[in-house]
């Protein structure tokens, strides 16, 4: 989560335009609506704390600004349905064959990336849009400046709703294996962009760029996406993954429910999730089975755990509570982080394969979240023995 002028200058320019303060919160499931409401309140009321963490938001809205818009149609490739409106990706730990003339059917080497994955732009660009979606949404929430929403929405209608450029409500192509599918059950997780995308349009609420056929647009594309996620072949088979694609199916499936008010399933989920995430993936003593068996497994470890942490949040918007659940040999999502912080602390030595260098600024925000969520500023300590660029810790606050 990213200031033409001085924080000062940005109170004086941006908070008349408030007026009284708010008391209605932003429909939003990932981010906290409110902390972020009682946050902007408190910016309104000129708080130098907040206009600090405020000063980074905006920074990160003036980022995506830059950001000219993409979409599906910007691709040199067409899939094999001959429609260039379907997302199309590579599996990218899959490359040619040596031992066929024609390099088929392409061969795995987990952790090593083919960079043919490069030429294939659906995936960047999602990641991307969707970043400065919702880094322009975040600004205009604080700032109530319409440039913001302007933007956002301008990058939400090209990808998702223009009728020259709009993406096909599917992920049936993404993570092809060339020789042996045209795409995959683990492509599911290119998806998993769309919930910020969802936390944004709930931030963009009163604002007259985002207008009401924009909202109930998006509610049509999701709703076919949802079915697609749900009732497909690939869907299901990505629902039932044991490992990180099962969780991230979990945070991409529940967000979108929840945006589309279907609030049994979330809840369905949400407690499904006791048994088939955190008992499942996690051993008594914190280690996560599942994710050990990569050639990258802190880094897998680290990015499932992000997803429990992830989905942990959108039950709180049903009143499940995935924070604290516990099994009866003790295993839940804080045993999964403290198992890690030796490691990454460089405390012991990592026994399980790494074959790359291990990038702590997720893991950064994961301790940030459980010293929240869990009232324990320890693992704040452990910020501080890790990494010498810190998260905007205020920032942080502002949001969760």
């Amino acid at each position: 989560m990213k200031l033409l002028t001085t924080v000062l200058l940005i109170g004086l320019f941006f908070a008349p335009q408030f007026g009284a303060n708010a008391t209605k919160l932003p429909q939003v499931f990932i981010l906290n609506g409110k902390r972020m409401l009682e946050s902007r309140n408190a910016y309104i009321d000129g708080n130098k704390e907040v206009e600090k963490a405020v000063s980074a938001v905006l920074r990160a809205g003036d980022k995506a600004l830059e950001f000219a818009p993409v979409s599906v149609m910007d691709k040199n490739q067409v899939p094999v349905s001959g429609d260039k409106h379907d997302f199309v990706s590579l599996a990218k730990y899959w490359f040619p064959n040596p031992n066929t003339p024609d390099g088929l059917p392409y061969i795995r080497k987990d952790g090593v990336v083919n960079p043919e994955v490069k030429l294939y732009k659906d995936y960047e660009n999602l990641n991307k849009m969707s970043g400065a979606v919702l880094d322009a949404a975040i600004a205009y929430y604080f700032s109530a400046s319409e440039k913001y929403a302007e933007h956002a929405s301008k990058l939400i209608r090209v990808w998702f709703l223009d009728a020259a450029t709009r993406m096909n409500p599917n992920l049936k192509y993404a993570q092809a294996v060339k020789g042996s599918n045209d795409g995959r059950s683990w492509g599911v997780l290119e998806g998993q962009d769309f919930r910020k995308i969802i936390d944004a349009v709930g931030l963009l609420e009163g604002s007259k760029s985002w207008k009401n056929e924009d909202q109930e647009g998006l509610k049509t594309w999701m709703t076919n996406y949802f079915q697609w996620l749900t009732e497909s072949e690939n869907g299901i088979a990505e629902s039932n993954a044991p490992n990180n694609h099962g969780t991230w199916y979990q945070v991409q499936a529940v967000s979108i429910a929840l945006y589309l008010g279907k609030t049994d399933y979330a809840i369905h989920r949400c407690e499904l999730a006791k048994e088939k995430r955190i008992t499942a993936q996690i051993k008594p003593d914190g280690s996560q089975p599942f994710e050990l068996e990569r050639t990258k497994a802190l880094s897998y470890s680290d990015y499932n755990l992000r997803a429990l942490m992830e989905l942990a949040i959108l039950a709180e918007n049903v009143s499940v509570d995935l924070w604290h659940y516990k099994t009866n040999d003790g295993c839940c999502i804080r045993l999964a982080l403290d198992f890690m912080v030796p490691f990454v602390q460089k405390q012991k030595v990592w026994p399980y394969q790494q074959i790359e260098e291990f990038k702590n600024k997720d893991f950064i925000l994961a301790l940030y979240l459980a010293s929240i969520k869990f009232k324990d500023t320890s693992y704040l300590g452990v910020i501080k023995n890790i990494s010498d660029k810190e998260l905007n810790s205020s920032t942080i606050t502002l949001l969760f």
